[in-house]
């Protein structure tokens, strides 16, 4: 290449080099120039507070003094943001944007013990283990872990929905077996028996942490015993493998219900139990409830439930006594004597139809007490407790009430009615007045029984020669 060749490269390549930089000054000059102070692309742990560092701005060499700054930043919640800066020079503006990315990168913190200990014989699983998982961003994670078990340790593990995964190793120490099995009654824990009756024991079942079911294992001890009258213990026994024992007790009470009675005895102790106003739709679960511990019971029955009358055989064929008490159960019989014997003999028809022969045995609607009958007839108890004794009848009150015809809430519990009865016995003979009418009594009736037979009582039904339990006459 000739030399003026070169040269002429050399004063173009100068002058071109020079019109840039005059064309570079001249755009540096009208132009927005930003300094953002800190990083201009800022990552945030998800939680963390953001901290505005600010921005410096100039147009060409002119520094500004107003920066504007929009744009928020939720470090709280995941995700992208832009905070923009903004400055005017005169009706130019010009902007510059900081990036600012909230990212969740702590994995979930997991709280448990170190080791957990496990009976020898059972699986790694049977640990009781107790663990929290907590995450900063996403709470409670503790029913997203998973968890491995080995004869070693129990690996539990987690993940957030950002992937940060988290490892809890625990220790097992594996333990001799030192719980005894469980050995579990059904029905009571005293349960009664008629003497000479066979024994239905209401059933067990056992249980071992390590063995599992041994129910077939149970040995019952004690039941030689049931043979005599009195209060009796039925011990249920099973040993595990690891020789541990474990037991349980049953209290059986074997009673006569025939047993000789005598009035002379001044500690002898009877219960009469007396229902009034059935027969109806409940009276045969208060039959199956006595027939149940062989007490016999007095019905003084009405036939204010037609329907009902099948009944009154069923009781006397079971060995109740049937008594009267009203064919139709309206006070208005007291309105005169004869009208009164005109409605007892309705009802002794009855009786005679369905058990074959009259009865003499009967109870007022109302007791001999009752005031109620003044408002048909003055004085007309007085003259009746003469007249059906005139007549042969042999009246029965009571000494004891139940409690259940009182027509209060109270008298559908069972035990207000229970507690009534019981609370009133001690030493004697007690005529207790109960309603088959009121269904309450089919839960109530098992209590009262119950403690009478625990407690040294005899029940029997009424009969000619049973106590008559007066009233005193208040009309």
């Amino acid at each position: 290449m000739c030399k003026k060749k070169k040269i002429w490269i050399i004063v173009l390549s100068s002058a071109a080099a020079f019109i840039g930089v005059v064309l570079f000054c001249l755009l540096w000059f009208r132009s927005f120039h930003f300094h953002l102070n800190g990083k201009s692309v800022q990552t945030l742990e998800v939680g963390e507070t953001y901290i505005e560092e600010g921005c410096t701005a100039h147009y060409g060499w002119t520094k500004l003094k107003n920066v504007e700054i929009s744009g928020t930043v939720d470090s709280n919640v995941l995700g992208d943001y832009e905070v923009t800066y903004t400055a005017h020079y005169g009706k130019k503006q010009g902007s510059a944007v900081r990036k600012v990315l909230v990212r969740d990168t702590l994995p979930p913190s997991i709280t448990a013990p170190e080791s957990v200990t496990v009976t020898k014989g059972l699986s790694p699983e049977a640990a009781q283990l107790e663990y929290t998982v907590l995450d900063a961003y996403e709470g409670d994670l503790t029913d997203q872990v998973t968890i491995d078990y080995s004869k070693k340790k129990i690996t539990l593990t987690v993940s957030d929905t950002a992937g940060n995964k988290a490892e809890k190793e625990i220790a097992i120490e594996w333990v001799d077996d030192t719980d005894p099995p469980v050995v579990t009654l059904s029905g009571g824990r005293h349960v009664f028996l008629r003497l000479g009756g066979s024994f239905d024991d209401p059933g067990y079942s056992a249980s071992d942490n390590v063995d599992g079911d041994m129910t077939t294992r149970v040995t019952v001890r004690g039941l030689a015993a049931l043979e005599a009258v009195g209060t009796h213990t039925l011990t249920y026994t099973v040993a595990d493998a690891a020789g541990n024992t474990g037991s349980a007790t049953r209290n059986v009470t074997v009673y006569d219900p025939d047993a000789p009675y005598d009035p002379s005895n001044a500690d002898s102790r009877v219960i009469y139990l007396t229902f009034d106003d059935g027969p109806c739709v409940y009276t045969p679960q208060i039959l199956d409830v006595l027939a149940r511990y062989g007490v016999k019971a007095t019905f003084f029955v009405t036939n204010q439930k037609p329907d009902y009358q099948h009944l009154i055989a069923r009781e006397a064929k079971e060995g109740h006594t049937v008594a009267l008490h009203t064919y139709s159960h309206q006070y208005s019989v007291y309105s005169s004597t004869d009208q009164y014997f005109a409605d007892l003999e309705a009802m002794n028809e009855v009786i005679k139809q369905q058990t074959g022969q009259y009865t003499r045995l009967m109870r007022f609607p109302g007791g001999s007490s009752n005031t109620i009958s003044r408002k048909y007839s003055s004085g007309i108890m007085s003259r009746l407790t003469k007249e059906v004794t005139d007549r042969g009848y042999l009246y029965f009150d009571w000494n004891v009430s139940s409690g259940d015809a009182s027509g209060t809430a109270a008298a559908r519990d069972p035990g207000f009615i229970s507690r009534n009865v019981i609370n009133a016995l001690g030493d004697g003979s007690y005529v207790v007045l109960m309603h088959d009418i009121n269904s309450t009594n089919i839960q109530s009736l098992p209590i009262i029984i119950e403690y009478g037979l625990s407690n040294g009582y005899r029940f029997a039904p009424l009969d000619e020669h049973s106590p008559g339990k007066h009233h005193g006459v208040n009309n």
